[in-house]
């Protein structure tokens, strides 16, 4: 969560930057990639973790006690994991501009949609609106439907989707509006189009 705020005040500071004809790509680069260096290491940290975890006994429910541990574990680290990938789109785009054609932009979303689509609770989804949107907004191709189908396997549980229905309008909304622009690489295209559908306290 540290890193995320980060992420979002090197971006407001890039904006008023920009805004005033002073922004120093030398600058946006190192601050950028001081980020990156801690967030690749808390990524591979969550990596090892998942490893750790991965072959607990998924949707069993004749675990022990220590089973049961080993289950809560795992998914505590899927869900660091894919905060973090979800943070390393949304770097990504800071610095080098909201176009889903990026390679390490499309890899990041990559990384983000594998680890939401293989926590063992569909209806998980419902409380990772953050990375799921964020990751979303810059899905392009195959990846698209990884993420219709996280939406419909979490909207078929029931539950608070009020959250997660207006995410996925908003992901729909920047899916077309790539689409329409030919994947502009524009930051304010991508993070105003959220602020002005009312969703900038994701990124914040």
């Amino acid at each position: 969560m540290v890193l995320i705020r980060e992420i979002a005040v090197l971006w407001d500071w890039k904006h008023g930057m920009s805004q005033r004809g002073a922004l120093s790509a030398l600058e946006l680069a190192r601050q950028g990639d001081s980020i990156h260096q801690r967030l690749d290491a808390g990524i591979n940290k969550s990596d090892a973790e998942r490893d750790q975890y991965s072959d607990y006994p998924g949707q069993s429910n004749q675990i022990q006690s220590s089973e049961d541990e080993r289950r809560n574990n795992y998914v505590i680290s899927q869900v660091t994991y894919a905060y973090a990938c979800a943070a390393k789109v949304y770097l990504n785009v800071v610095l080098s501009g909201a176009n889903p054609n990026i390679p390490e932009i499309a890899h990041s979303v990559s990384m983000a949609a594998a680890a939401l689509t293989s926590l063992p609770n569909p209806q998980l989804i419902q409380r990772l609106v953050w990375p799921f949107c964020i990751a979303g907004c810059m899905a392009r191709g195959n990846q698209r439907q990884a993420f219709r189908d996280l939406a419909s396997k979490a909207f078929m549980g029931g539950g608070n989707i009020g959250s997660l229905w207006k995410a996925f309008a908003v992901i729909q909304t920047c899916w077309e509006t790539h689409d329409d622009i030919g994947n502009t690489s524009r930051n304010g295209d991508w993070l105003d189009l959220m602020k002005c559908l009312g969703w900038y306290v994701l990124l914040v």
